[in-house]
């Protein structure tokens, strides 16, 4: 089985193209996951599910999207108009060996998390094989 899921950070500034590190890890089976670098690295071809979650302050955006070796699978934009939303954005792609998926800001962003609102970044196989 792969499938990881982590989480993080909280109340970060990002800029434009700026990836998005999860360093909190929930899970990890098949180690697919780096959390220094917030890349998921494919190590069993086939379809997999991802999914981002990000959470906002009030008067504040996040602009986010899954990519795939650096372009753009989902975005999502997120806006705290008075509240501190949370949206998710989800993607389904079909992977290589070697292949990587993370998360990364498309506009300056501002990430929000606290004990209600948890920013995160998974993925699982779906189906092995091509």
């Amino acid at each position: 089985m792969i499938i990881f899921q982590a989480g993080g950070p909280s109340d970060v500034t990002l800029v434009k193209d700026q990836d998005i590190i999860f360093q909190q890890v929930a899970s990890n089976e098949g180690n697919g996951y780096d959390a220094a670098t917030g890349r998921f690295t494919c190590s069993v071809p086939g379809i997999y599910s991802f999914s981002l979650q990000h959470c906002v302050d009030r008067d504040r955006y996040s602009s986010v999207a899954i990519v795939k070796n650096g372009s753009r699978l989902m975005a999502g934009v997120a806006h705290g108009d008075q509240w501190w939303p949370c949206a998710t954005v989800q993607a389904y792609v079909r992977l290589e060996a070697g292949e990587q998926v993370w998360a990364r800001a498309t506009w300056e962003s501002y990430l929000h998390d606290d004990a209600e609102r948890t920013n995160a970044f998974s993925g699982v196989l779906i189906r092995r094989g091509n």
